[in-house]
């Protein structure tokens, strides 16, 4: 496997500055924490993607807020969280971004509240929960989830062999 095919693509969210992480094999692709994109809708589209694995390190805003705005998109996606993750995300009012309003600044404060109130505050369901050190696989890669509770109750590390 040469190396362009092991790299993952990194998109950065607006204005928290966190990553969300997406690797595509043929018609397929991965994202680890997902935000809307639609610049990546586009390449899914270009790349004829068909099914969608999402993973989830943590119950975080930043890192689930993709997660209903992929399944609208793609219809074969798969959700895999720790078990504190799913439960917290699964109540609405958690996925409201309040992080985002300590950000706003008065020099980009109207583009932020635009943002802000374009979130849809909804339940997120997850189709795996993990609980234990678990191995999955995802066409022929091995990934490893290890809960690590410490960030937030629901967090963990996602070791991924082979890619």
């Amino acid at each position: 496997m040469n190396e362009e095919n092991t790299l993952f693509q990194r998109y950065v969210f607006p204005y928290m500055h966190s990553n969300m992480y997406v690797k595509m094999e043929d018609d397929e692709a991965l994202i680890v924490d997902p935000h809307a994109s639609d610049s990546l809708i586009e390449v899914f589209r270009q790349a004829h993607v068909k099914r969608l694995l999402i993973l989830l390190t943590h119950e975080h805003f930043d890192h689930t807020s993709g997660v209903n705005f992929y399944r609208d998109k793609i219809k074969e996606t798969y959700v895999i969280a720790h078990k504190e993750c799913a439960a917290y995300i699964r109540i609405p009012k958690n996925n409201r971004p309040l992080t985002l309003l300590t950000m706003v600044a008065d020099t980009e404060r109207k583009a932020l509240m635009d943002f802000y109130r374009s979130i849809p505050v909804e339940s997120i369901c997850v189709d795996r929960c993990i609980i234990e050190e678990t191995i999955c696989f995802w066409r022929g890669h091995e990934l490893r989830f290890v809960p690590c509770p410490g960030h937030s109750p629901g967090s963990m590390v996602i070791l991924f062999e082979h890619m």
